[in-house]
């Protein structure tokens, strides 16, 4: 895999940040949540999100290979602590920058 940005586990546990070398702070975090099934049985469920902060918000933003790679790199750490585990990953459109 190509090169990737260091990442860092936020001191409460709850997700990871990199800074990109335009200085953009990404956090990526997992959330557990549990949904019921028709029966009412519980099921656990593992979302998957992150945020972006960017160092300057009137710079256009540019496409940075190390940062996919540096996602992939911690959802494949997720799965090889959590073997048993999938993620839900619902992309918002609110911003218009999803795909349909």
């Amino acid at each position: 895999m190509s090169a990737r940005f260091e990442v860092e586990i936020l001191p409460d546990g709850a997700g990871y940040k990199f800074i990109t070398s335009s200085g953009d702070v990404y956090i990526a975090y997992f959330t557990e949540f549990i949904l019921l099934d028709p029966s009412e049985q519980e099921i656990s469920v593992v979302s998957f999100g992150f945020t972006c902060k960017r160092a300057d918000e009137e710079k256009r933003q540019h496409y940075d290979n190390k940062v996919k790679h540096t996602i992939i790199h911690i959802i494949e750490a997720f799965f090889n602590e959590q073997t048993e585990n999938a993620i839900l990953y619902i992309c918002m459109n609110n911003d218009g920058k999803a795909g349909w």
